[in-house]
């Protein structure tokens, strides 16, 4: 099994101190790329949504679908109360832009500091409400969701900014001593990614669950890859047991595809 840890950073002075501390050295100047021997890569994005769906979409490309890729989005971002130096792990990730939101998977005991993050177009300098501000994260999170399970992709952010302390008030020697403030944090959420890695590999085989449905549902091919995924993370997130409830339901029997995928996407949802 391969596996890769994938950093996404926008900017060069976000990027030093953890090429540094790393051990990583630079395999390519366009896009800026870094790796180390314990399979971890860092590419330096640049600033914008665009940018972060690029390099998703680069770094993608050198694997195809051989390693099992995690995805870290690591930067600073501003926040209406939070102090600064402090982190946070994403639990929401909203784009002002569309109004569309999307909800990392958050099963990362090492870091239990989570918030909800903002996606803009430009720095945010009123803060409106009471989140996180950044300029990438929703953009990185849908390109990697298309690519990798949702258990593997996170954004953690270091407070940069907020309603005391202005983004135009930034200097380079600041964000170089924010990123090092949060190294060793870093370094915990990038070994339990590794681990975690490990344990997606079992999850991707199929679940023996799997082929019951297969046998006793009639489902067409997108169905079957649906129901193949919605497998997969009902192990990921420890709910194997709903699975083989249903395995033994009677009603089985009386349902097509479509039912079977609503029930299984209705238990994830959880209590309506």
């Amino acid at each position: 099994m391969t596996t890769k840890i994938n950093l996404v950073v926008a900017h060069t002075l976000e990027a030093r101190p953890l090429i540094k501390y790393l051990g990583l050295r630079q395999t390519a100047t366009t896009p800026p790329l870094y790796v180390n021997e314990d399979g971890i890569r860092l590419i330096v994005s640049g600033e914008g949504q665009h940018c972060a769906w690029q390099a998703v979409n680069y770094l993608a490309e050198l694997d195809g679908t051989a390693a099992i890729q995690a995805w870290l989005n690591i930067g600073i971002a501003g926040h209406q109360s939070m102090n600064i130096a402090q982190i946070l792990l994403a639990n929401k990730i909203v784009s002002r832009r569309s109004g569309e939101a999307v909800f990392p998977t958050l099963i990362l005991p090492a870091l239990q500091k989570f918030g909800e993050l903002h996606t803009v177009d430009e720095p945010e300098r009123q803060y409106p409400e009471n989140v996180a501000y950044d300029m990438e994260a929703f953009a990185f999170f849908k390109a990697a969701s298309a690519i990798s399970t949702v258990e593997l992709i996170h954004c953690f952010k270091i407070i940069s900014d907020n309603k005391q302390n202005s983004v135009d008030t930034l200097i380079p020697a600041r964000v170089k001593s924010l990123m090092e403030s949060a190294l060793g944090e870093i370094r915990e959420v990038v070994a339990e990614l590794q681990q975690l890695q490990g344990q997606v590999y079992q999850w991707q085989q199929s679940p023996p669950e799997l082929e019951f449905f297969l046998d006793e549902v009639h489902l067409t091919v997108t169905q079957q890859t649906q129901l193949l995924r919605l497998c997969q993370r009902y192990y990921a997130l420890g709910m194997k047991s709903e699975l083989q409830k249903l395995t033994c339901s009677r009603i089985l029997t009386s349902m097509d595809g479509r039912e079977l995928i609503g029930r299984l996407q209705s238990k994830l949802a959880g209590p309506q």
